[in-house]
């Protein structure tokens, strides 16, 4: 029997498949890991040229002109029960956003009488066309009693646009005697913030 030599492959036909199978494993592993790192080689990235400005707004609302108007006295000839004060203003965007602006009383004092003279003033802020002057009794626009006075509606005013509006305080035709004499200061803050877009 010596003359006869057998193949050690058909004798052991499963260790031969065995070790085909790990070898086309590994040519497997060794490609999948080479295909993850050719895709890592193809990422890329951008960046902006150089000189790229950002540049932020401004907000800037003016009252005839003045970023802090001072009316004066309204009182003239002195104001009597079912009269009016009037004091035209013109409300002015001067920044590079558009804005809502609205308007409320922000601080009112009452002095020289007893009965707080205050209580008895009514205010009406109306919007007007320019140049159609200021006058009693405009009945569109936001009114409220002087020391809770607030506007119902906003104001747009884009950039660089203006806005006029009527300024009425009319003392209430049943204002008792004793305000006779009486004053009374307000401060009416116009507060402005940037229109979302």
């Amino acid at each position: 029997m010596r003359g006869v030599q057998r193949d050690r492959g058909a004798l052991f036909p499963l260790r031969s498949m065995v070790n085909t199978a790990l070898v086309l494993a590994a040519v497997i592993v060794v490609s999948v890991a080479g295909v993850g790192g050719t895709y890592a080689l193809l990422s890329t990235s951008a960046t902006t040229e150089s000189g790229a400005t950002v540049t932020a707004g401004s907000s800037s609302l003016s009252v005839n002109g003045q970023t802090s108007f001072i009316a004066g006295d309204l009182s003239v000839n002195r104001l009597g029960p079912g009269a009016s004060a009037l004091l035209p203003l013109t409300l002015t965007n001067t920044g590079t956003t558009p804005l809502t602006v609205t308007a409320s009383m922000n601080s009112v004092v009452s002095s020289h009488s007893a009965i707080a003279l205050a209580g008895w003033l009514t205010v009406h802020l109306t919007p007007t066309a320019v140049g159609s002057g200021c006058t009693a009794g405009l009945t569109t626009g936001s009114s409220g009693g002087l020391p809770t006075f607030t506007t119902t509606t906003p104001y747009l005013l884009g950039v660089d646009e203006s806005l006029a509006v009527c300024l009425e305080v009319a003392l209430a035709f049943d204002a008792p005697s004793e305000v006779q004499g009486g004053a009374a200061a307000f401060t009416l803050l116009f507060d402005a913030t940037q229109d979302p877009l």
